[in-house]
């Protein structure tokens, strides 16, 4: 269950690292991030990117927002998302997981 719940803001790269939070005993604790996999969730990351910025240019890809959120943040129903690192639903005409 913890590695559905993986968001892009959980996976750093850097230091080759993955932050499992709310684990086990509502925890957070950090993991190893394998090397083998960096350049395969990178390339990733890039597809569902490129996919979303696709989908915004075509009139797709927002999401809906509270009022008084779409008031405080105007721009933040079209924003590259920091979500889930594992699938990426789109919302336009041709759903696709990555």
């Amino acid at each position: 269950m913890e590695c559905l719940r993986l968001r892009v803001k959980d996976l750093e790269f850097e230091r080759r690292a993955v932050i499992v939070r709310d684990g086990k005993r509502a925890q957070d604790r950090v993991t190893i991030l394998p090397d083998s996999l960096i350049p395969l969730l990178q390339e990733h990351l890039q597809r569902a990117k490129a996919l979303q910025e696709q989908d915004l240019a075509q009139g797709f890809g927002s999401v809906y927002l509270p009022e008084a959120l779409a008031r405080k943040y105007p721009n933040a129903d079209r924003r590259n998302p920091r979500g889930n690192a594992i699938a990426c639903l789109r919302t336009s005409s041709r759903f696709q997981a990555i």
